[in-house]
């Protein structure tokens, strides 16, 4: 979800937060805000490893990370500019995810994946798309498409998650 509305809000973000001069930003805000969600989800395995006394392989995980951040970095940045920055960032995010998760998965055992993302992104892709339909229409029309389409997909498609909302009402039997 923090992904989708910095990506479908990305013009305003960079216009209110910096001003008009900054709006050509919002192309590498949109790509780069997808690296928070990566970031986050990586965290499993990434902190699994710490728990367990795998530090080695967490700092692993981030020297590739960083590794290819530098490779992309000076390969894509020249021909792409900020946007290329923007890429190696989040390919090294996702680097790091996917070696973390190798990782982990060897020392600790089978940790959830892909399968655990795919309603999830599913849901993204469906409200990002929805969010382009309205782009005529303005931000506020576009941003809001894509949170209703992406809110009723994540009740639709995630059962559990409105007993969880209200399992977090005050005074909700837990």
């Amino acid at each position: 979800a923090a992904g989708l509305i910095a990506s479908v809000f990305a013009s305003e973000i960079c216009r209110i937060a910096y001003g008009d001069a900054f709006e050509a930003a919002a192309l590498p805000f949109t790509v780069i805000a997808w690296a928070m969600p990566v970031s986050l989800i990586s965290g499993h395995a990434r902190f699994a490893l710490i728990a367990t006394g795998n530090q080695r392989q967490e700092l692993f995980a981030q020297c590739c990370g960083a590794v290819l951040t530098l490779v992309l970095g000076l390969s894509l940045v020249p021909f792409l500019g900020p946007v290329g920055g923007a890429l190696g960032m989040l390919a090294s995010c996702i680097v790091n995810w996917l070696v973390a998760h190798a990782c982990a998965t060897a020392r600790i055992g089978p940790l959830p994946f892909l399968a655990a993302l795919a309603r999830p992104a599913a849901a993204a892709l469906a409200a990002f798309g929805t969010a382009r339909l309205f782009d005529a229409y303005g931000a506020l029309a576009a941003g809001g498409a894509a949170i209703a389409i992406y809110v009723a997909l994540a009740f639709s498609l995630e059962r559990a998650l409105l007993d969880d909302l209200r399992a977090l009402r005050p005074g909700a039997a837990s």
